[in-house]
């Protein structure tokens, strides 16, 4: 499909939860939480929110285990006052990814403050890869998928419902 009617056609199935994201990796269009999570299900959208949705479950389920499972569920032995305890840790991330589902790259866009909690996220995701391939409606048109993520320390954790995928337009 040509570049210009790719985009037009994601800018159109993501209008009515559309917002500009700036990063420091660049400026992209949110397709939104709504359509990411398949909530508009018989709209005119659904075509592109279901794969979406899918691919988004199926990186969760790559994630999980190392960042719930594994760092999360270990910093139970730590003593009640460390900085890592605190159940109000949130840091959010920005995670690129190739066409075949190999990580590009991965940053913090929002540190929660503690960064050995932030390095441990980082971490995770790190251990996750290679996630599946990306399927086309995710692809920006630089051939990449763009995704922002919350990682929690309380038990929404690394939750499919905290990710945030968009797309960037070609630069001018």
């Amino acid at each position: 499909m040509h570049d210009r009617a790719r985009n037009a056609e994601l800018a159109t199935c993501a209008k009515p939860a559309t917002r500009v994201c700036s990063s420091r990796f660049g400026i992209g269009r949110e397709l939104g939480r709504e359509s990411a999570r398949g909530a508009d299900r018989g709209s005119d959208r659904e075509p592109i929110a279901k794969p979406i949705a899918n691919y988004i479950l199926g990186m969760h389920l790559r994630m999980h285990p190392f960042f719930a499972d594994d760092f999360i569920d270990g910093l139970d032995h730590l003593p009640p006052g460390d900085p890592l305890n605190d159940r109000k840790l949130v840091v959010r991330v920005e995670i690129v990814l190739e066409r075949d589902g190999t990580l590009a790259k991965v940053g913090i866009l929002a540190p929660s403050g503690v960064m050995t909690f932030d390095v441990g996220a980082l971490a995770a995701i790190d251990r996750a890869k290679p996630f599946a391939e990306v399927p086309r409606e995710l692809l920006s048109t630089d051939g990449r998928a763009y995704v922002h993520w919350e990682l929690h320390r309380d038990d929404q954790r690394c939750s499919h419902a905290l990710a945030v995928p968009y797309w960037r337009p070609s630069p001018p």
